[in-house]
């Protein structure tokens, strides 16, 4: 177990033993000395990206001395859906399930590894990925909210990889990215688009890391209760017990004192996806456009008169005319 959890057993161990010994009498003495408690692992600092930061990373556009992209479109594409929808790296892009103090047993499934998220399971039209197993092992239904189900929509008529069994967050050859890789990916991103705050990418202290691929979703949960987001719509949509937020509450409130706003609507902070998007609804209008309408019915029980003149029983109700 992890160094945190060693010394949660080894401190309600002597504290049992401790009430063993006064006021229960049950033993002479508490074997256990206070001094051989394991020591605590010093907790490191929350890391999370700002909404304007996003927005300048879905946002680039750049292209390097031989033209090529300085950030892959599907690239963006994966950064700016974690970031608003608090998904795990292995929920995306497939990989081991990692392993966590509350996890269930799993004996019928038995699934060492997570499938990569890929169209046929991803259904736009209802806006919902029913995932069978994640973190803690609890098969849960995941809403998708609709600017990232118009921005998904979007990047399948852009996307090298398009049929059902194809893999969703691709990158513009069409290859799955690399779970392993994503880290390194989002913080070359973030300084190809300019975000270079020091705290994302600071290597100097032991008290805070480079930010990663997870710490997305700690952008969303934190984002979201910044906004004012109910707890419940937050454990609905990342899978967190109530005793998780907590950590999340405190930076919260921190970042809701700032005022940083909130999450540019994904199909509108991406470029490419704005403009596929806007065909897409153009080519829905003129569908719907085209569909034949019934003519109108009057749904009146009051047969008409003549002179198309309605007579009322209330003598105080002039006539009205039709």
């Amino acid at each position: 177990p992890r160094r945190n959890t060693r010394w949660h057993i080894a401190q309600v161990t002597y504290r049992v033993l401790g009430l063993a010994e006064y006021p229960a009498k049950l033993i002479a003495r508490n074997p256990v000395p206070a001094s051989a408690k394991p020591k605590k692992g010093a907790e490191v600092a929350l890391q999370f990206i700002y909404p304007s930061e996003d927005e300048a990373l879905l946002g680039c556009v750049a292209v390097d001395a031989d033209g090529k992209p300085k950030v892959d479109l599907g690239h963006r594409l994966l950064f700016g859906f974690l970031d608003r929808q608090g998904w795990r790296r292995e929920e995306a892009l497939g990989g081991k399930v990692e392993e966590v103090e509350d996890a269930v047993e799993d004996d019928e499934q038995i699934l060492d590894e997570v499938p990569a998220l890929t169209w046929r399971r991803l259904d736009l039209e209802h806006s919902i990925v029913h995932m069978d197993r994640e973190k803690t092992g609890r098969p849960r239904p995941v809403p998708i909210d609709p600017d990232v189900v118009r921005a998904l929509a979007a990047w399948r008529t852009l996307s090298p990889a398009r049929a059902d069994d194809d893999f969703v967050f691709v990158d513009m050859a069409g290859k799955l990215i690399d779970r392993h890789e994503a880290a390194e990916l989002l913080r070359a991103a973030l300084m190809a688009a300019g975000v270079d705050r020091v705290e994302l990418h600071d290597t100097s202290s032991s008290l805070r890391r480079q930010v990663r691929l997870h710490d997305l979703r700690a952008s969303m949960v934190t984002i979201a209760l910044a906004n004012g987001r109910p707890e419940e719509w937050g454990r609905r949509r990342t899978g967190h017990t109530s005793s998780a937020l907590e950590r999340y509450r405190r930076v919260a409130g921190t970042v809701k004192e700032l005022t940083l706003g909130d999450w540019t609507p994904l199909d509108e902070a991406i470029p490419e996806l704005c403009a596929a998007s806007a065909k897409n609804a153009a080519r829905n209008a003129a569908r719907e456009a085209k569909k034949p309408t019934r003519g109108t019915v009057d749904s009146s029980t009051i047969p008409r008169g003549r002179g198309d003149r309605i007579r009322t029983c209330d003598p105080l109700t002039p006539s009205q005319v039709r």
